[in-house]
């Protein structure tokens, strides 16, 4: 074989490598960016707890937010409500106290690594000093005059039925395209790097 296109097919595997880890620091370093935690950052953040089930009390204030970090990946998602995602199910967002627990197991599914939590502190509510009202003195009343009403014809009660506010909404699961950026960067420089191979071999064969 041909010591040049050792050569080269050397030197076109370190650029493949070397881009592959420029989008790795990349996305790192857009997670670091963020301070590590989403948009939990600045609230409790990096509550352990089991691959299965982390738990967190907020005493005495009240959860507000959520973002759940599993496996080994940078990803926090978050949560403002309860919610079964399939794979996880939250319980306590409003309350005091927060519960994140795994459903499933697999590739989609990893294990929890920890929750980060926001919370709210509780206004308590003041107790009204109680006062000293004066009993009126009753007066006579004259006797009402008593009013015929037709019982045929019963008033009609109007109003339009009010629509009920909706009682939750289901929190944002953005969906992440750190990775996808990644991959698309790692397949643009493979096809550069096959057609930087395909001219090569054309320039042995017709040189």
């Amino acid at each position: 074989m041909d010591k040049g296109f050792v050569a080269f097919m050397l030197l076109l595997m370190a650029t493949a490598i070397t881009a592959v880890t420029i989008t790795a620091l990349a996305l790192v370093g857009r997670a670091d960016a963020n301070g590590g935690h989403g948009a939990c950052d600045g609230g409790v953040v990096s509550i352990a707890g089991t691959a299965d089930l982390v738990t967190y009390d907020a005493s005495p204030d009240i959860v507000v937010g959520v973002c759940v970090k599993a496996g080994n990946t940078a990803l926090h998602d978050y949560y403002t409500s309860d919610v079964d995602t399939g794979c996880y199910a939250i319980n306590g967002v409003g309350t005091q106290v927060v519960t994140v627990t795994r459903l499933m197991e697999g590739r989609e599914c990893q294990g929890l690594s920890h929750i980060d939590v926001l919370t709210n502190t509780t206004t308590p509510t003041p107790t009204p000093t109680p006062s000293v009202t004066s009993t009126p003195t009753p007066s006579p009343s004259p006797t009402p005059t008593p009013t015929f009403t037709d019982p045929a014809s019963p008033t009609p009660t109007s109003g339009t039925p009010l629509r009920l506010p909706s009682t939750g909404d289901r929190p944002f699961a953005p969906f992440h395209n750190e990775w996808l950026d990644g991959l698309y960067g790692i397949a643009g420089g493979m096809l550069l790097a096959g057609g930087i191979v395909m001219l090569f071999n054309y320039w042995q064969r017709f040189r």
